[in-house]
């Protein structure tokens, strides 16, 4: 067992008004800059490591926001103009 893991069994056990001081501790560590986007799950997990492996393995392969903003706005674009069936 981790020491994350025994932490959290700790605060487990605390009572609802000394987990929820913990809760907001917690949320409030995280930067206001929305840069920290926690993962929803582990199979999205799993798909952020194979993308900066892929990353890793072959930089020359990133894109530029712009380039990808603009591949985006491509795609919407192509997308509304389909005929609706």
């Amino acid at each position: 067992m981790t020491a994350t893991d025994t932490l959290i069994r700790k605060a487990l056990q605390l009572p609802d008004v000394e987990r929820h001081r913990v809760l907001e501790a917690l949320l409030e560590s995280f930067p206001d800059d929305e840069t920290y986007v926690p993962p929803e799950d582990s199979e999205w997990s799993a798909e952020l490591r194979r993308r900066g492996d892929e990353l890793d393995a072959d930089p020359s392969a990133a894109r530029s926001f712009a380039e990808v903003r603009r591949q985006i706005e491509a795609d919407l674009s192509a997308f509304e103009t389909e005929p609706r069936s």
